[in-house]
C-alpha cells in the first residue's frame, strides 16, 4: 500500500508537471527547470529585444530618406518649372527667327534678314563652293543651344579652286553649339572656316572647327579675325591652322584657354590681354609674333612650345606674372609696362627663370562668351518675377523637408545604429540643397546674359539634386538592407530561444494520457491491496 501512494505522489508531481508546460507552452519555466537552456534562451530573447528596439530606429530612418526622396523629386519638378520660364524669357531676348534642316531653308532664313537665333535642327553639308553670311545680329546656332540634351549639330563646307570663307559673322553675332568641318584647296588671303570680319566684339561659344581635311599642309585657316575678339566662352579648333596673320586686331582673354595656334600666328599690329587665362601656341613652321603682349594678373600664362621662334614689339605685365617659351617656365619679378622685347625667345630681363617646367600642352579649346542682347523690360520683369517666386516656393519645400526634426536638405545628419554595442552604424551626411546652397540666385534679367546664367545655375542645381538623389538612394538601399538583416536575425534569436525552452505539446500531451493511465492503474492497485487487508482481517 505504501509503494502505491509513493507511485501516486510521483504520478502527481508528474501531472502537475506536464500541466504547467501544457498551459504555458514552455518546457523551461525558470533557472530551477534547466539552468543551462534557461539562461542560455534568456540572452537569446534579451539581444532580440535590443534588436527590436534598434529595428525600430532603422525603420524612423527609412521614412526620414523617404521623406528625402519626396521632396528631391517635387523640388527638381519646381527647378524644371523654372528652367522653362528662363527658357521663354531667353527666346524673347533672342528671338528664334528660324529652325531650318536644309541648305535651303538655312539661306531663305539669312536671305530675310530677321535679327535673332537660326537653329540647325539637323546636321548640313553645303553645296561646293557655297558660303553663308550672316547679317548684323543674326547668330547660327545649333539645337543643342537650346536643349542640353540634343546632339551636337555639325555644318560642313567644301570650297574647291575659291578662296571664300565658310562662315562669315556679322556685328554681335552669337555662333554656337556647332561643329563646323571646313575643306578648301587653297588659302587665299582672310579666308577661313570661320571669318570673323572687323566686328569691334564677336562673342563664340562651344564651337568645333575642322580643317583637317584641306589639301594644304599650310592651307585652310580655322578661324580669322580682323577686329577685337573678346574671349571667354568655348570653342574648339582642330585642324592645320587657326587664327593667324590677324592683322589690327586685339584679343582679349577672360577666363580663358586658347590653345593650339598650329600654324603661322603671325599677330603682326595685334596685341594680346590676358585676365586669368592661359595662351598655348603651337606653331607648325613659322614664328610666333605679336605687336603687343599684357599679362594682367599672375594667374594668366603665356606658353609657347614646339621650339619656335617667338617675337613680341613690346610687352606688359604685372608682378609674377608666367610666360613658358619651350618647356622652360619665367616669372617676372617687377612689374612692367609696353617694355620693348629684347629679341627673338628673349624676354625683358624682369621675367626669371623658374626651376618649374611650364605646364604640359592641353586639348584645343577656345572660348568665349554669348551676346549681351537687351530683353524687353516689361517682358522680362514679368518672368523674372515668376522666376523668382518659384525659387522661393523650392526654398519652402526644402525648409518643410524634415521628418522628426531632421532635415537631411538643410545640411543636418542623421545616425543610424544597426546594433546593440553601436559599434555598426552610418552616417548619413545632410546637404545644403536650398537656393543659396544650390549656388540659384535672384533672378536679374535686363539682359539675355542675365537669362543665361539663371538657366546654367538652374542646370547645375538640377544636375546636383540628381546627384543627391543618388547619394540618398544609396543610404535607402544600406539602411534597408539591415532592417532586413535585423529582422532575419530576430527570428533566428527567437526561434533559437525558444528551442531551448519552448514544450513539444505532442510529447506533453502524450505523456498526460500516460501519466493519466498511470494514475489510474495505481488507484486501482491500491484498491486491491487494500481488499487483500480486508480479507486477512475476516479470518479473526
Amino acid at each position: 500500500m505504501r509503494n502505491n501512494l509513493l507511485s501516486l505522489q510521483q504520478t502527481a508531481k508528474l501531472q502537475d508537471l506536464t500541466q504547467n508546460r501544457l498551459a504555458t507552452g514552455l518546457k523551461v519555466n525558470s533557472a530551477i527547470d534547466n539552468p543551462s537552456s534557461y539562461y542560455t534562451a534568456q540572452s537569446l530573447s534579451n539581444r532580440a529585444e535590443d534588436l527590436n528596439v534598434l529595428l525600430d530606429a532603422m525603420s524612423q530612418g527609412i521614412q526620414t530618406l523617404k521623406a528625402v526622396n519626396e521632396s528631391i523629386e517635387a523640388g527638381t519638378k519646381f527647378l524644371e518649372q523654372a528652367k522653362s520660364v528662363a527658357n521663354s524669357a531667353l527666346e524673347t531676348a533672342q528671338p528664334v527667327v528660324a529652325k531650318v534642316s536644309t541648305e535651303a531653308e538655312l539661306l531663305a532664313a539669312i536671305d530675310s534678314g530677321k535679327k535673332g537665333l537660326i537653329v540647325l535642327t539637323s546636321d548640313i553639308t553645303m553645296s561646293a563652293n557655297q558660303n553663308i553670311v550672316l547679317g548684323d545680329g543674326q547668330s547660327l546656332v545649333g539645337a543643342r543651344y537650346l536643349d542640353k540634351n540634343a546632339a551636337q549639330t555639325e555644318l560642313v563646307f567644301d570650297f574647291q579652286g575659291t578662296a571664300l570663307s565658310g562662315l562669315s559673322a556679322g556685328e554681335n553675332t552669337l555662333i554656337s553649339d556647332l561643329n563646323i568641318t571646313f575643306k578648301s584647296d587653297r588659302r587665299i588671303g582672310y579666308s577661313g572656316a570661320v571669318n570673323l570680319g572687323n566686328q569691334s566684339v564677336i562673342q563664340n561659344t562651344n564651337i568645333t572647327i575642322d580643317t583637317s581635311a584641306s589639301a594644304e599642309v599650310a592651307g585652310a585657316r580655322a578661324l580669322v579675325a580682323l577686329g577685337t575678339v573678346t574671349v571667354k566662352g568655348t570653342v574648339n579648333l582642330r585642324g592645320i591652322s587657326n587664327m593667324d596673320r590677324t592683322t589690327a586686331g586685339k584679343f582679349e582673354l577672360h577666363n580663358a584657354t586658347l590653345n593650339g595656334l598650329t600654324n603661322d600666328f603671325g599677330f603682326t599690329d595685334t596685341s594680346l590681354v590676358l585676365y586669368n587665362s592661359v595662351l598655348n601656341s603651337s606653331s607648325l613652321h613659322d614664328s610666333f609674333v605679336m605687336s603687343e603682349i599684357d599679362i594682367r594678373d599672375t594667374t594668366s600664362l603665356v606658353n609657347v612650345k614646339d621650339d619656335k621662334a617667338f617675337a613680341a614689339t613690346k610687352i606688359s605685365a604685372v608682378k609674377g606674372a608666367n610666360f613658358a617659351i619651350n618647356g622652360k617656365l619665367y616669372t617676372s619679378s617687377a612689374a612692367i609696362n609696353s617694355v620693348e622685347a629684347p629679341g627673338e625667345n628673349t624676354l625683358p630681363p624682369e621675367f626669371v627663370l623658374q626651376t618649374t617646367a611650364a605646364p604640359a600642352f592641353p586639348d584645343i579649346v577656345v572660348e568665349m562668351t554669348k551676346p549681351l542682347e537687351q530683353v524687353p523690360k516689361e517682358e522680362s520683369a514679368s518672368s523674372a518675377s515668376q522666376f523668382n517666386q518659384i525659387l522661393t516656393q523650392y526654398d519652402n519645400l526644402i525648409n518643410d523637408s524634415w521628418y522628426k526634426g531632421v532635415n537631411l536638405l538643410k545640411s543636418q545628419d542623421l545616425k543610424v545604429v544597426f546594433n546593440e554595442s553601436r559599434t555598426s552604424d552610418l552616417d548619413i551626411k545632410g546637404v545644403d540643397a536650398t537656393t543659396s546652397g544650390m549656388g540659384l540666385e535672384t533672378a536679374d534679367w535686363s539682359s539675355a546674359a542675365g537669362v543665361q546664367e539663371s538657366l546654367d545655375q538652374i542646370d547645375s542645381a538640377i544636375n546636383q539634386l540628381r546627384l543627391y538623389a543618388s547619394e540618398f538612394g544609396n543610404y535607402y538601399q544600406i539602411v534597408t538592407t539591415r532592417e532586413n538583416f535585423t529582422n532575419s536575425l530576430i527570428n533566428v534569436l527567437t526561434e533559437g530561444a525558444d528551442q531551448l525552452t519552448l514544450a513539444d505539446m505532442n510529447q506533453e500531451s502524450a505523456n498526460m494520457l500516460a501519466l493519466q493511465t498511470r494514475q489510474q492503474l495505481a488507484v486501482n492497485s491500491l484498491s486491491l491491496a487494500s481488499q487483500a487487508s480486508q480479507s486477512v482481517l475476516k479470518l479473526f
